[in-house]
């Protein structure tokens, strides 16, 4: 039963490419209306017009971006990319369309409350985290700051969690004074960990060698 679940997984994925790809080639196309809208708008003989025609072209721009946004977040599937999205969204509803004052501060709080996620409740990011999971690939790149909890639950370490808050702090207790550099090696509880990226002695990049799943 596994493996018609990867096989279903890798179809989704590559159905979700080509999704991408048909976004962003349209995209490319929707471009020649821009040209067109910008010469209309240098060629009116009547100035009062011009600013319908800039309205138009900032909607049309806008929408052109949220298509871009919508294509990386098909590919990447990271929460990142899911923000950027809900955020043009918003601001094209703001800037674009005629909203009442209570509208505008629902926007506003909207954009400010989409922030303040992407900078207090971001998940840290796991490269390739749905290959890992289905441990379709040997090795998995972990940001430092990542809690243990969420690589326990996400790609399956079985790292323990009371001895540390993320993946990073666990490296420093098992270094135990050693100097962590890149390429230094550091086991813990089935899981083998080597350093990619330090900074000030902290391992903000770290590769899961060999693990085995919980």
């Amino acid at each position: 039963m596994e493996k018609p679940t990867k096989h279903l997984i890798k179809a989704i994925k590559v159905v979700e490419t080509l999704l991408a790809i048909f976004i962003l080639i349209t995209v490319i196309v929707s471009s020649y209306d821009l040209l067109r809208i910008f010469y209309t708008i240098l060629t009116t003989p009547d100035p009062s017009k011009s600013y319908d025609f800039f309205h138009e072209l900032l909607s049309h721009a806008l929408l052109l971006v949220i298509g871009l946004e919508l294509a990386i977040m098909l590919v990447k599937h990271t929460p990142g990319s899911v923000i950027e999205v809900i955020l043009f969204a918003v601001a094209r509803k703001m800037l674009i369309y005629y909203t009442s004052a209570y509208e505008t501060a629902i926007g506003v709080l909207s954009i400010a409350g989409l922030f303040a996620i992407r900078k207090f409740l971001f998940v840290s990011r796991i490269e390739n985290v749905e290959e890992c999971a289905e441990n379709w690939m040997d090795e998995c790149i972990i940001d430092g700051k990542t809690p243990i909890t969420t690589a326990n639950n996400l790609i399956g370490l079985q790292l323990p969690e009371e001895t540390a808050a993320s993946i990073g702090e666990i490296i420093v207790k098992l270094a135990a004074g050693e100097e962590i550099k890149p390429g230094s090696i550091f086991q813990g509880s089935n899981t083998k960990l080597e350093i990619l990226e330090v900074k000030n002695g902290f391992p903000e990049k770290i590769k899961v060698l060999d693990y085995q799943r919980k």
